[in-house]
């Protein structure tokens, strides 16, 4: 058999399944990693010189939203953000290190130094963590948390939706139910705004375990995680509850991966579970429904499920959503699916409000969520894509499918403008395919990504306001 792509086997799972990927020989692997790792510098570089100077719009003068630029770079700013980025890398270079042993330990590692990183680049914005928690304005629901207990404001939503803060008001309870149980244990503003970093970073926690059964790499799998950790936009908008939606579902993808390889039936109830609590947090993460597709379809090919598996599955899952719901219903009052298409019409009515034009945003919304993406990112998917010709490796067509997913969330129409904030779960697809491409290139270009997007995730929060209490 040929040797595993990066240096790992198989799983006995894949006996008798060839490997996806050759190992390139030395002499292509350092061409290779000079090649990445100097494009990777030169358009970071350009990315962050141009935020830092004023010249990117983030949004839509036309389409009636903008982040505004509220800071010129000052340079401690400057200093503070450069500096945090070679922490980043040495962050991932211990990751990598501990990684062989235990990915526990490595998952461990970018969870604590990921958070730890975020909150003292926080320092560089001209707004507190605390004081965004707070704020009505910003996330809506620290306030209203203390109004309602769980029991009152489920079985009384619909009506009680419209008397919450504007930004709550378009959305599912799940968010709300966060900040009463985080009332629970504290008062503090501060504490929830690092609460909700730890409970974000943890859906970096998932993504190494989806990267690792796609890619089928430790290293990469490793790699995935910290290049989602270390996102602009997850740090742009840590304090918000964005960066926690995709939870949930992240959840279900993995549950739903370890189904189609032969493990227990009740791993696709657990999906259905999952998909459940998805919809109470937020419905907007669906859009990686595609990826939920692309798994399966590929496992099929290889041989590592069947037709009957998947749809089986599907059913069981979809059962279980339904199932819940209707318990949750008749326990709490709360009816899942009737809410869920007033937020739906909600967001409509939304954007009619605003004036933000269907044929305007559909072209600015791609130009922010790239844009903001994180240049690294951007340009390892997209060097990885022009360079690779077979579908069959998961690095290809995971970047095929996160493609495939922002155009059609985007087609869709629901999400004008802000997408830098809405789309964090569209970054996924994203990061795992990076890591798999720049995997393949060696470390060195990984350390310059991990640090280079520090360093534009510190410019930008240091000169534009994404999130004003």
């Amino acid at each position: 058999m040929t040797p595993a792509p990066y240096g790992r086997t198989h799983s006995p799972r894949d006996a008798g399944h060839p490997p996806r990927y050759t190992a390139p020989v030395n002499g292509d692997a350092d061409r290779r990693s000079k090649a990445i790792g100097w494009l990777l510098v030169l358009v970071s570089a350009a990315a962050c010189a141009l935020f830092a100077r004023h010249a990117l719009v983030v949004g839509s003068f036309p389409g009636r939203w903008v982040y505004p630029y509220v800071s010129l770079l000052r340079w401690d700013a400057l200093l503070a953000s450069l500096a945090a980025g070679a922490a980043a890398a040495l962050l991932l270079a211990g990751a990598l290190r501990v990684a062989g042993r235990s990915l526990t330990a490595a998952s461990l590692l970018l969870l604590g130094g990921g958070t730890a990183l975020q909150l003292l680049l926080w320092r560089l914005s001209p707004f507190a963590l605390g004081a965004i928690v707070r704020s009505d304005a910003a996330t809506s629901y620290f306030s209203a948390a203390l109004r309602y207990d769980t029991a009152t404001l489920l079985r009384g939503y619909e009506a009680i939706a419209p008397r919450l803060p504007l930004h709550a008001q378009g959305n599912m309870p799940g968010k709300y139910l966060i900040f009463r149980a985080m009332h629970v244990f504290t008062s503090s503003p501060e504490a929830m705004a690092v609460a909700i970093l730890l409970l974000a970073n943890l859906v970096g926690v998932l993504v190494l375990l989806v990267a690792l059964e796609v890619l089928e790499d430790r290293e990469a799998a490793v790699g995935a995680m910290a290049l989602y950790v270390l996102l602009p936009p997850r740090l742009v908008f840590a304090p918000i509850l964005n960066g926690v939606a995709p939870l949930p579902v992240m959840l279900a993808l993995w549950l739903w991966i370890r189904y189609l390889r032969g493990r227990s039936q009740g791993l696709a109830i657990a999906a259905g579970l999952a998909l459940l609590m998805g919809l109470l947090l937020d419905p907007t993460p669906f859009g990686l429904g595609l990826v939920f597709l692309a798994v399966a379809v590929a496992d099929r090919a290889a041989g590592r499920t069947g037709t009957a598996r998947i749809a089986t599955g599907s059913v069981v899952a979809a059962v279980t959503v339904v199932a819940g719901a209707l318990l949750l219903q008749i326990t709490t009052g709360f009816d899942t699916f009737r809410q869920l298409g007033r937020v739906t019409a909600e967001a409509a009515r939304f954007n009619e409000w605003a004036g933000r034009p269907y044929a305007t945003w559909v072209v600015a919304n791609l130009a922010e969520f790239f844009l903001t993406l994180g240049a690294p990112v951007v340009v390892a998917v997209g060097w990885g894509l022009a360079l690779r010709r077979s579908l069959r490796d998961p690095a290809t067509w995971m970047g095929a499918v996160g493609l495939a997913s922002v155009v059609a969330v985007d087609l869709l129409g629901r999400n004008r403008g802000e997408v830098t904030r809405l789309w964090i779960f569209l970054a996924v697809p994203f990061a795992i395919s990076a890591a798999g491409f720049l995997r393949g290139a060696g470390r060195a270009p990984m350390f310059l990504a991990a640090a280079a997007l520090v360093v534009q995730g510190g410019i930008m929060l240091s000169v534009l306001g994404f999130v004003i209490p």
